[in-house]
């Protein structure tokens, strides 16, 4: 009998890792700095939010690399949320990722990127959208091919953004005026409200790391590689954002940073004259593309993976994969093509702003269910287990209770929506299950 046809096993350590800082380092690092730093109200707390973001999302990532570990099937989150507490909530989280998270970024990003474009080649809106939804289907396109291609382009992209934002460090670092980094707190008090308000945009740049794990029937020896892969790409994007924003702070004084949308392209100009400005822009673009292609590689297989589990409408094609490429291409393309529906709506600008109450609305849940599943399946094979257990987790755990806390307070309509969203999905699991039940 002729076997049905796997997921390839085509990724390997450095491709992994780079799919967590392609999938990271996207536009927060260029968009988001003035943001920060205005929020934390002095340029010292700025910094040290950057450092602290990191540690809350290594901590969230030393935590769900046990689970990656331990359960290396593609799906991530999906599948832990499964064995750990069922598979309402399991179905409950890739539908909100398919609705709202990774279609929605998609699209954002597929705009972004056009708009960025705009700067250095003058093209209408429209054509914008055009070459937004070109993008999509392109990179779509090239993953269908294969995960290698897909990983290919990863290791070209990661290490071109790389480029421009390493030589703005190096030669940064001589522009420093220590007198532009201090204070380091607020003179008006406030500490946690500023470091509150602060951490937000930070996390959200550090947002998308946990993708990785969808990966993991496409990866070499996975219970050594993804956790590895989520440890070593957190801790490098760590170090890379708290120096370049200790550059950006050192050489441009607190006012001029909080006032400018895009202060890297001030520090280009200052570094390498007008020419630094158009290579920062272009840097921009090339983080943009390698953060939508490790999106559109890892986003579909989501669906996959609950369509494989009869979860999903329409399972019987979207569990389908191609059978010479070995690549989940229904699932690829539903979400192409909702990607490409919210590009043209216009409304995906709002659910950008749920991504991370959502995200972390299921972080805290997978982070939890480390605990639940050493209790209720001690026997597992855990190749990795959580460093620093069970301090580690809590600090993960603790930081994102605190982070939806903090946004149903300041930000109730969020809170009100992201939940709201994320229940439709109850229906229609309802409906999936009483179908199951009588097929």
């Amino acid at each position: 009998m002729q076997q049905p046809p796997q997921l390839r096993r085509d990724l390997g350590l450095t491709h992994a890792m780079l799919t967590v800082i392609g999938t990271v380092i996207g536009s927060g690092i260029f968009a988001l700095p003035a943001v920060v730093f205005a929020r934390a109200a002095a340029p010292g707390l700025g910094i040290a939010s950057w450092l602290i973001g990191g540690l809350i999302s290594l901590a969230a990532a030393l935590t769900v690399a046990e689970l990656s570990a331990a359960m290396p099937t593609a799906g991530g989150t999906y599948q832990f949320l499964r064995a750990a507490y069922g598979p309402w909530l399991g179905f409950l989280q890739g539908w909100a990722m398919f609705l709202a998270y990774n279609s929605a970024m998609q699209a954002a990003l597929a705009m972004i990127f056009t708009t960025y474009l705009s700067a250095l080649i003058p093209i209408s809106p429209a054509t914008q959208t055009i070459i937004g939804i070109i993008l999509i289907l392109l990179l779509t396109a090239v993953n269908a091919l294969g995960v290698r291609f897909g990983g290919f382009i990863q290791v070209i992209s990661t290490l071109g953004k790389l480029v421009p934002i390493a030589l703005l460090i190096l030669f940064g670092l001589t522009r420093i005026d220590t007198a532009n980094l201090v204070p380091f707190m607020p003179t008006d008090g406030g500490l946690f409200t500023a470091l509150g308000g602060a951490l937000l945009p930070v996390l959200w740049a550090y947002d998308g790391w946990i993708v990785t794990g969808q990966l993991s029937e496409e990866v070499r020896n996975p219970q050594r590689t993804i956790p590895l892969a989520l440890i070593g790409g957190i801790a490098l994007v760590t170090v890379i954002y708290t120096i370049f924003n200790v550059v950006l702070a050192g050489a441009i004084p607190m006012d001029a940073l909080t006032a400018s949308e895009k202060p890297v392209i001030p520090l280009a100009a200052l570094l390498f004259g007008e020419g630094g400005a158009k290579l920062i822009t272009v840097g921009m673009l090339v983080s943009m593309f390698g953060t939508l292609n490790a999106i559109v590689m890892t986003a579909p297989r989501y669906t996959y993976a609950m369509a494989r589990d009869g979860l999903f409408p329409g399972a019987k094609v979207l569990s389908q994969l191609h059978p010479r490429y070995q690549t989940p291409v229904p699932a690829l393309v539903i979400s192409c093509a909702w990607s490409i529906i919210l590009l043209l709506s216009g409304t995906f600008g709002q659910l950008l702003n749920l991504v991370v109450f959502v995200g972390w609305l299921f972080y805290v849940f997978v982070m939890a269910g480390v605990f639940i599943l050493r209790r209720t399946r001690p026997e597992m094979d855990r190749p990795y287990k959580a460093w620093g257990y069970p301090v580690v987790p809590l600090i993960g755990i603790g930081s994102g209770i605190w982070l939806l806390i903090n946004t149903a307070v300041t930000d109730p309509k969020t809170a009100f929506i992201g939940l709201g969203l994320t229940l439709t999905g109850l229906p229609v699991y309802m409906y999936l299950k009483r179908n199951q039940k009588t097929a």
